[in-house]
């Protein structure tokens, strides 16, 4: 069985706030998609229920915010920190997590397909003996 790799690619909108981009995608009635979001900081914050579609998230930190009921197709988390996020009955289709960090997240009920996860080896895997 081959799992299909996320379809992120072509010139993709850098952003520098998911708030602004969340509230800009509520406002439109559309999806958050064709965007890398870079770096990006937020505490406490609520994204709940937003689609998420060809979405790079690279370097950012998210501590205690609230993804509930978001859907994320097609997308790459890249060396990100969700810390005590809640993704509580999320969909996953064709995602991608390099190096997360997820310590005290909420994943139930979370839905994946064709997902893929890439961990770092740790310094006692690397050490010889």
């Amino acid at each position: 069985m081959k799992i299909a790799k996320p379809s992120v690619g072509g010139r993709l909108a850098v952003r520098e706030s998911l708030r602004e981009l969340v509230s800009e995608s509520r406002r439109e009635e559309c999806d958050v998609f064709d965007c890398l979001i870079r770096g990006v900081s937020a505490a406490g914050e609520e994204f709940a229920e937003t689609p998420f579609e060809h979405v790079i998230l690279e370097n950012c930190r998210f501590s205690g915010c609230d993804f509930t009921h978001c859907d994320f197709t097609d997308t790459v988390f890249r060396e990100c920190d969700f810390s005590n996020c809640r993704f509580a009955e999320c969909g996953f289709r064709r995602c991608e997590f390099h190096s997360v960090k997820g310590l005290g997240a909420d994943f139930t009920r979370g839905r994946f397909r064709d997902c893929l996860l890439y961990t770092s080896p740790s310094p006692r895997d690397t050490e010889r003996s």
